[in-house]
């Protein structure tokens, strides 16, 4: 087979083969999640998601519709690697999380920017693609909502709009339970994945 996407799709193939070595239940138990007639059931940006197990592929459960690779590739070193659990109710900058300070340019220019001008000219459609994915509105600058990724793993984003004098700026916190499930890399990828789900509700 051909790869044409070594960026997603090698990886993603590498992660199905350790998911098909998993003890599913004992995987379900220790991610907090539902696992039934072969599937994990997830809710992602506020919309049910089934991943099928062995054999993993993942879509949602109203419309059947696939998710990209990269929510994929998220999904998947979850279930393989991350553990479930609330946080404390308490939010944490990208470079409070481990080994987050040596990303964080990447994560400024990907994420931050991305959502600052993707968004800060325009706070009823900041408003409109964050209650579309669940949003509620929270306390911060501008405009802000938070926004929970899967069960339990809260973003807040957080918009300042522009004026005469600055551009418009962001940022972007995430519930201090992050790092039992997600790394540095993949909290980046969380903080990507979202701006285009924004952009495209």
């Amino acid at each position: 087979m051909e790869i044409k996407d070594n960026k997603t799709t090698a990886p993603l193939e590498h992660y199905k083969s350790l998911y098909r070595k998993l003890d599913p239940n004992t995987a379900a138990a220790r991610c907090g999640l539902v696992y039934e007639s072969g599937e994990f059931r997830v809710v992602y940006l506020g919309k049910q998601v089934n991943i099928t197990f062995p054999e993993f592929s993942v879509t949602y459960a109203v419309s059947g519709e696939k998710l990209s690779d990269e929510a994929g590739i998220l999904l998947i070193r979850y279930i393989i690697e991350g553990a479930g659990g609330h946080g404390s109710g308490k939010f944490v900058s990208y470079s409070e999380i481990p080994w987050g300070d040596v990303y964080l340019s990447n994560f400024k220019g990907r994420c931050i920017m991305r959502l600052a001008f993707g968004f800060g000219f325009d706070l009823e459609r900041f408003a409109k693609a964050c209650r579309a994915l669940g949003g509620v509105p929270a306390e911060g600058g501008d405009s802000a909502f938070d926004i929970e990724f899967i069960d339990g793993f809260i973003i807040r984003v957080i918009i300042w709009t522009a004026d005469d004098e600055f551009p418009p700026n962001a940022q972007i916190l995430f519930s201090d339970n992050f790092p039992m499930g997600f790394t540095a890399e993949d909290i980046a990828v969380v903080g990507d994945v979202l701006i285009s789900a924004m952009k495209r509700a």
